[in-house]
């Protein structure tokens, strides 16, 4: 969305697995560089009773509805050292996909894709021993 000129500041993960998983959360705050803000609680129809309670004048707007009804949240905020991992894996992604994904794709060389993640692994490996000694 960000790409057609949508400004997108935050992603709420509202449901499901992602909002039982804090390292999925972290990893989708580091690949998409966005705060990622997971509701306490079950937020099924929300959107739906807000614009309710508005249309019957229940609350005088949205967000006064929101100030009541909205549940807490935890906030998974973005890691620029794992930001810098995953563009990395990321380029290597887009490679081996344009090469891959269509019939007509220019062959490449591809040798370079495993030495390259696991060049990027052992890297991201002294890191996190360096961070957590007792790993």
């Amino acid at each position: 969305m960000a790409q057609y000129g949508v400004p997108v500041q935050r992603v709420i993960n509202a449901g499901g697995i992602p909002q039982n998983n804090r390292v999925l959360n972290q990893i989708y705050a580091n690949v998409l560089r966005k705060a990622i803000l997971v509701p306490e609680g079950t937020p099924t129809s929300l959107g739906s009773a807000i614009m309710a309670f508005v249309a019957v004048d229940i609350f005088p707007s949205i967000e006064s509805a929101q100030k009541t009804l909205c549940l807490p949240f935890k906030t998974f905020e973005p890691e620029p050292e794992a930001e810098a991992i995953y563009e990395r894996i990321y380029r290597l992604y887009r490679k081996v996909y344009f090469a891959l994904g269509r019939c007509s794709a220019e062959p490449i060389a591809v040798g370079d894709i495993l030495p390259e993640l696991r060049r990027i692994a052992a890297e991201s490996r002294s890191t996190l021993a360096a961070v957590v000694p007792d790993l």
